[in-house]
């Protein structure tokens, strides 16, 4: 298996309303158990860069603050941990501040935790630009069957066109 250093994931499940296709397993979400299926495969222990994100709720049940400790804890060479903003964390500060102290204290964040106040943000400070998640254009919002409509029609006609 081929060494990976750097590695960006997002699993989607859509709503049972929209779509047949739903998990069976726990392994079919991001999370610990995800994990440990691939590393059978790819040990991944050269990670250095590591971004994960859910945009709907029901998919980031398992990105949570003991995944996060277990990545740390797991990844050795683990540089950066990308942006928390599409994770189910309650208090990514905490999270933050608990694998930093306990765990790598040189571990970078998309997140600017010296700038943020209450809540949380995705920006990188100019160091981290290299490293940084916060170009995903990703919004946290309800699925929309016009928006994906229109990106399908609208958005994929124009660029057949002008190609």
């Amino acid at each position: 298996a081929e060494a990976v250093t750097s590695l960006s994931l997002g699993i989607e499940w859509l709503s049972p309303n929209y779509s047949n296709a739903s998990p069976r397993f726990a392994k079919d979400y991001l999370g610990k158990d995800f994990f440990d299926y691939i590393r059978r495969y790819n040990s991944l222990d050269l990670l250095e860069e590591l971004h994960l994100f859910s945009r709907y709720p029901r998919c980031a049940k398992f990105l949570n603050s003991q995944f996060a400790l277990y990545l740390a804890r797991e990844f050795k060479h683990l540089k950066h941990l990308g942006s928390f903003s599409y994770w189910d964390l309650s208090s990514p500060l905490d999270t933050i501040a608990n694998i930093r102290s306990n765990i790598n204290p040189a571990i970078t964040f998309d997140e600017d935790v010296t700038k943020m106040k209450g809540s949380l943000t995705c920006r990188a400070d100019a160091d981290q630009t290299s490293f940084a998640c916060s170009w995903l254009p990703l919004v946290p919002i309800e699925f929309s069957l016009l928006d994906e409509l229109h990106d399908m029609f609208v958005v994929n006609n124009w660029e057949q066109d002008s190609n």
